[in-house]
């Protein structure tokens, strides 16, 4: 176990609406850091309580009690999220067991989360565990998730009671000064100090009321090992919009897929299905820069992309 360890999880998964501790969410990522990319099926996944003390900042002398106590609790703890038009409730896990002579634990992934977990090919989040393991609130945990998935687009905005929801926040929360004061501001806090990405937050007014937040999202280095991943990316979205055949540079790659998410996100579409329609449509259409023509088609939805993937689902 180490904080160089990369985790990779479906978007959908991202999204879920659960409470976890930031004690019981670090258990989840180290556990899932220890996925093989080859990997078919779940394992008994194992980590040294120790080397878990070590990386988290717990104290080594009460990490076991913790770490039980959490399992249990694990055990014990359903998810809600939404996919392919569909709401799914996942148990987190199928067995854990601590080890108190041997100091490890051992846990498997409940079987209804192999497509949120194993073999990810498209739309999922992936980072390294180090950049959550030394936060110390539940809360910034979460929004560094929700915000990492939107690295590359660079920005993301929630309503206020969507955001609340998602970062699992009560109704002890009512006036938006609170939920700043008290969630919002320290999470912002450790994101910016402990984490890969640097993130600001403005507030949207609907009339006197602040309705929504926009965040803007900046990675804070932009590593080898991220480049080579860069490139995968582009070339994954090249195949699954049908555009292995155009000349398109990679940066212009990444704008086309940057529109076509902030127009299905809400939807809960497919980005990729959505240029490939507006790119047919494109094709047809475009007399002179098919480029220039199809980005415009994708910020207007010239094909009618979203009433022809709404029909299809």
């Amino acid at each position: 176990m180490n904080g160089e360890n990369w985790i990779v999880k479906s978007n959908a998964l991202i999204e879920c609406r659960t409470r976890m501790t930031a004690l019981e969410q670090k258990i989840m990522v180290v556990l899932a850091s220890e996925i093989s990319p080859n990997d078919e099926d779940f394992k008994d996944y194992e980590f040294s309580i120790k080397e878990f003390a070590e990386l988290t900042g717990t104290n080594e002398k009460s990490a076991y009690a913790q770490i039980h106590e959490s399992a249990k609790k694990l055990m014990q703890k359903v998810i809600t999220y939404r996919k392919n038009g569909r709401t799914r409730t996942v148990a987190l896990l199928s067995f854990a067991e601590t080890i108190e002579g041997e100091g490890k634990v051992i846990m498997r992934f409940d079987k209804a989360l192999k497509s949120e977990l194993l073999g990810l090919k498209e739309l999922f989040t992936q980072y390294k565990t180090k950049n959550v393991l030394g936060i110390k609130g539940s809360h910034a945990i979460r929004l560094y998730e929700l915000l990492k998935q939107y690295e590359k687009i660079k920005k993301r905005e929630f309503e206020v009671d969507e955001l609340k929801e998602l970062l699992g926040v009560g109704d002890g929360y009512n006036r938006f000064d609170n939920f700043e004061r008290r969630i919002l501001a320290p999470a912002k806090t450790e994101i910016n100090e402990k984490t890969d990405i640097w993130i600001d937050c403005k507030k949207i007014k609907r009339g006197r009321k602040i309705a929504r937040l926009k965040f803007e999202i900046e990675p804070k280095h932009f590593e080898e090992d991220e480049e080579l991943y860069e490139t995968e990316e582009i070339k994954l979205i090249r195949n699954k919009a049908g555009l292995q055949d155009e000349k398109f540079s990679g940066k212009q790659i990444m704008q086309l897929y940057e529109i076509a998410v902030e127009k299905t996100d809400r939807f809960n579409l497919d980005p990729y299905r959505y240029i490939e329609l507006n790119y047919i449509y494109s094709l047809k259409k475009a007399e002179k820069n098919l480029y220039a023509f199809l980005k415009g088609a994708l910020e207007k939805d010239y094909a009618k992309a979203k009433i022809t993937m709404i029909e299809e689902m």
